[in-house]
């Protein structure tokens, strides 16, 4: 597994985090700042505060997945994502 980097090296003073639970501990503890798109996090983590971002355009999402993909765990995420997230407007 990798940090996301994409070539493998490690994130300066940082540590892999693998669950989102494990963000907001960290989050709690004062030693790391988030982004959290679409979320009230408060709904989320009530002790955690919540400063709006204002003025950053949106993140674009993107589903790929093998044509002949039948796994039933991909279809239900794929409606998920059809459900809550939405379309940027038109410019």
């Amino acid at each position: 597994m990798t940090d996301g980097r994409g070539d493998s090296r490690p994130a300066a003073g940082g540590r892999l985090i693998d669950a989102v639970e494990d963000k907001f501990e960290v989050v709690a503890a004062g030693e790391a700042v988030a982004i959290f798109a679409g979320h009230d996090i408060r709904a989320l983590r009530p002790d955690l505060p919540a400063i709006p971002l204002d003025g950053v355009d949106p993140s674009h999402v993107v589903l790929a997945t093998r044509a002949d993909d039948r796994s039933r765990l991909v279809a239900a995420f794929r409606k998920y994502a059809q459900a809550h997230l939405v379309r940027p407007e038109s410019s």
